[in-house]
């Protein structure tokens, strides 16, 4: 009983610890992560009912990783009644919004510590248990574990997995028969398959958990350890494959295969060097107590972080929180040489108590410290800002204040933000993120566009980007073709222009023609003016600069002279260019009509070189076209129009 009493004492300091460093200031850090939108999207959309899989966004793109994970978070947020407590437009109720699911993602990191503290305290001792649970619980790199990733979410799914093989034979041996036995096994491979079937990375501690079914039959005869391997592989083996099964079943393999082989290609990120940056010290421990751990012939450890780095090398696609996998590894292998290393030193029992509470209390403290001081950080604050700023335009923009938000506005926010406009407050015209700027039409008047730069960035990125210039032929005639050539001949993939022909250098009547920039005809390009009767041809496009993809280097206009006359080639009287618009070698020196700011009008509408149109989307509805494989700054300066 006092064993017991003395146990739990010592489990309650990491899992306090634990509670406090994944539970305070969740809204503040870290930043969310592009990736934690995409996975608060996903579990929004199986909390709502839409589906089990992300189909709003790129259709092609639903089959990015497996759906457990999102499944599993939208349940919880379901049965927590989220958002409906958390649907205020002030600042408080965003905070929330964002906060409360980071507060699960915080509890399931109190679990992992307690299946940590445990796991270590069966497969080595109870010392070895307190100092790497509160490592894993104070540590700075324990901070990727707030985060609402995939990886956090399989973590504690694995850690069971492992618990249990570890306890198989102490949890069955009072049992009659192998029934039990069977039961554990399965349960513990189906623990990991769930695993996998939320981060398919996981599938790299299949080495571990055959290592730890061998270790408990390998004296056993009769072919018991084949049979309890293969019980175990059993549900690894099956549930994984739910995920290319149900693609199979409803007819989407081919979109399965894309998204494996999308993650599959992805560029290498700096591996270590972000564990680096992160914790240093946790680094240092974590690899002399995996060197030691070799040497020692700890199979533990070596099988928890060797198949995983040799994975992510070989796979060439790692991101910082990926680290969340094998963090537990890290901690144990850090706890144990500290405390093995101690151990061995020859002295007292008593001085090397106190030795070991020295060092290991210093080693714990300076991580905490550090943890603290990064937790501090209120680094959301101006996001949430301007999210309220945002709602609270919504709810005006329709001229009535009644505290609804109204739908018939556009909204472009990054993917981090997005789902609480989209889901939390059910804007149905917000984008998922900036790259539905050209696969997604913007159907509305208004637009808000949510930017990490301020106003003033925008509009000098603006001013430097953007090309306006007016072609004038002297007098109205019909006009049949517009030829551009483009300076690079790949102009497959130049910036989006508009063309609107006008008759006169005021007028609310006028045709707007648009090019994509998806055309693989020859260069030069042909526009199809439909014998529309201008005199003047109004071109507006993005970054045509000199030796860019996207300058013109020269245009051909062909029209009719007469009514019954064939199309030639008429010339141009003169180019008007908006001021610092064009740096062409060919075309330069020519009148000054308009600045770039008449390029800037409230609500969308278009308003350049005092030509007033009513098409409330002329620039934008070019862009509903235009596919960008990512989206530069220009794309949401772009829908401001």
């Amino acid at each position: 009983m006092i064993l017991i009493r003395k146990e739990l004492v010592l489990l309650l300091v990491p899992l306090i610890l634990a509670a406090f460093t994944h539970l305070w200031n969740v809204a503040g850090f870290p930043l969310f992560h592009t990736d934690e939108g995409h996975y608060m999207r996903r579990a929004l959309i199986v909390l709502n009912g839409i589906g089990i899989l992300d189909k709003a966004r790129f259709y092609d793109d639903a089959y990015g990783s497996p759906f457990f994970g999102q499944i599993l978070l939208g349940s919880l947020l379901k049965l927590s009644g989220y958002p409906n407590f958390a649907m205020a437009q002030t600042i408080s109720s965003i905070e929330l919004a964002m906060a409360f699911p980071r507060m699960i993602m915080g509890i399931i990191a109190v679990v992992d510590t307690f299946l940590v503290f445990k796991i270590c305290q069966r497969a080595y001792n109870i010392q070895i248990a307190l100092f790497a649970s509160i490592l894993f619980a104070v540590t700075p790199m324990t901070w990727l574990t707030r985060m609402i990733t995939l990886d956090s979410i399989a973590l504690p799914f694995l850690l069971t997995s492992v618990l249990i093989s570890l306890n198989i034979e102490t949890w069955s041996k009072n049992r009659e028969g192998n029934v039990s036995r069977y039961i554990l096994v399965f349960l513990s491979g189906t623990c990991l398959g769930l695993a996998i079937l939320s981060k398919i990375p996981l599938f790299t501690m299949i080495p571990l958990g055959v290592y730890l079914i061998y270790k408990n039959y390998k004296n056993v005869r009769g072919g018991l350890t084949i049979k309890m391997i293969t019980i175990w592989l059993i549900p690894i083996l099956f549930i994984p494959s739910l995920w290319p099964l149900y693609a199979a079943y409803i007819g989407e393999f081919d979109l399965w295969q894309k998204g494996v082989l999308d993650q599959v290609t992805r560029q290498r990120m700096e591996i270590i060097e972000t564990f680096f940056n992160i914790d240093l010290i946790l680094l240092i421990l974590g690899l002399a107590g995996l060197i030691y751990s070799l040497l020692r012939k700890d199979w533990i450890i070596v099988l928890w972080i060797v198949p995983f780095l040799i994975f992510v090398y070989a796979h060439g696609w790692f991101m910082y929180f990926h680290w969340v996998i094998v963090f537990p590894a890290f901690c144990i292998a850090a706890a144990k040489i500290v405390i093995d290393m101690v151990q061995r030193v020859k002295t007292d029992k008593v001085k090397k108590s106190v030795a070991l509470l020295i060092i290991c209390t210093t080693i714990s403290s300076i991580g905490f410290f550090n943890t603290l001081t990064l937790l501090n950080q209120n680094l959301e604050a101006g996001a949430i800002k301007a999210i309220a700023e945002g709602l609270d335009y919504s709810d005006r923009s329709d001229d009535v204040n009644d505290d609804k938000i109204s739908e018939n506005i556009t909204v472009i926010a990054p993917p981090e933000y997005s789902w609480i406009y989209k889901h939390i407050h059910k804007m149905v015209y917000a984008f998922d993120t900036h790259k539905d700027v050209g696969s997604k039409k913007i159907e509305t008047d208004k637009t808000l566009i949510l930017e990490k730069d301020p106003t003033v960035w925008i509009l000098y990125n603006l001013k430097n980007k953007f090309s306006s210039f007016v072609l004038d032929i002297g007098k109205v005639r019909k006009i049949c073709n517009l030829d551009i050539e483009w300076y690079k001949t790949n102009f497959g993939i130049h910036f989006p222009l508009v063309v609107i022909p006008t008759e006169h250098t005021v007028s609310s009547k006028n045709i707007i023609f648009s090019v994509n920039g998806s055309s693989k005809a020859s260069n030069p390009e042909r526009i199809d003016m439909k014998n529309v009767t201008a005199r003047f041809i109004n071109l507006t496009l993005l970054s045509n600069t000199e030796n860019r993809t996207g300058a013109i280097s020269k245009i051909m206009i062909y029209g009719k002279i007469d009514e019954n006359d064939d199309c030639k080639k008429i010339p141009i009287k003169i180019i008007k260019f908006a001021d610092r618009s064009l740096y062409f070698k060919t075309l330069k020196n020519y009148d000054i009509i308009s600045s770039y700011h008449k390029l800037l009008s409230q609500d969308m509408k278009v308003s350049t070189y005092k030509i007033e149109t009513h098409d409330l989307n002329a620039f934008t509805k070019l862009f509903a076209g235009f596919k960008f494989t990512y989206p530069p700054d220009y794309v949401s300066i772009a829908t401001n129009y």
